[in-house]
């Protein structure tokens, strides 16, 4: 099965024994593409049942998805009574949408037998953050920036980043990140332990790329073995904070 996809804002291509997905800068409207979420969740099928492919490997553009995206996103879903193209009603429901897409998306980065990667560059928004701690691996380019907070919008963190941030960097720091809201440099997420490495933004995909594949190349058995070890929450304990989390967020979009 060809894993081959470009719908002119996500691409995915096999490199090297990896399947290689990338990202180039969300549509406002990417809730609404099901085609996109359904590629992307099928994609993990066919990786965990091939025998070439080692892991994936998620690469952004830089600010892909970045604080100003996240804004303008947040503000339709604050809309009422805004009509999209099929004449239905939106506001909370673009909410819905894009909550339900990127939870199924985590849930099963969390289920895959194989190693997933994250690659982060630019401003990065705390959705997509989010998501990247639900990766095995992260990258980031030097001049990466994570918001883990979105303090001018009057939400909560989401895509699950309260739930992972803490795991990675305990209680107090969490609560301090998240409160303190100031962006995340690189080189301070490295120190704090939520990504990997820190590489050039010149040449950062080669370089990503190659240290995927050293990295993805454990065998599956390895793989699954130490994500079901390392990971023994992944199932109900993670369910339930998305909906605790979903209900939270729906309440602030419904008062603020």
């Amino acid at each position: 099965m060809s894993i081959e996809f470009d719908n002119g804002w996500i691409t995915i291509r096999e490199r090297d024994g990896l399947a290689v997905v990338t990202i180039d800068a969300f549509p406002v409207s990417a809730a609404d593409d099901l085609e996109a979420k359904e590629t992307i969740l099928a994609l993990f099928d066919t990786v965990e049942a091939s025998p070439h492919l080692n892991g994936v490997l998620h690469l952004c553009t830089p600010d892909a998805m970045s604080p100003s995206w996240y804004s303008e996103f947040m503000r339709r879903s604050r809309e009422r009574g805004h009509l999209g193209e099929t004449g239905e009603e939106r506001g909370e429901l673009t909410y819905a949408r894009e909550e339900n897409a990127l939870r199924q998306i985590v849930t099963r980065v969390q289920r895959c037998d194989k190693l997933v990667v994250a690659g982060l560059r630019g401003a990065v928004a705390a959705p997509l953050f989010g998501v990247s701690l639900g990766c095995d691996i992260r990258f980031a380019s030097e001049d990466t920036r994570i918001h883990v907070a979105h303090p001018e919008l009057g939400v909560p963190p989401s895509a699950g980043l309260g739930f992972f941030l803490p795991r990675y960097v305990g209680l107090g720091t969490a609560v301090e990140l998240i409160l303190d809201a100031s962006p995340i440099p690189a080189g301070r997420a490295r120190e704090l332990g939520l990504v990997t490495a820190c590489l050039p933004d010149d040449g950062f995909e080669e370089r990503a790329v190659e240290l995927a594949v050293k990295m993805c190349h454990t065998g599956k058995g390895l793989a699954a073995g130490t994500k079901e070890l390392l990971y023994p929450y992944r199932e109900k304990e993670l369910e339930h904070y998305l909906d605790t989390e979903f209900r939270v967020m729906q309440q602030a979009l419904s008062t603020h």
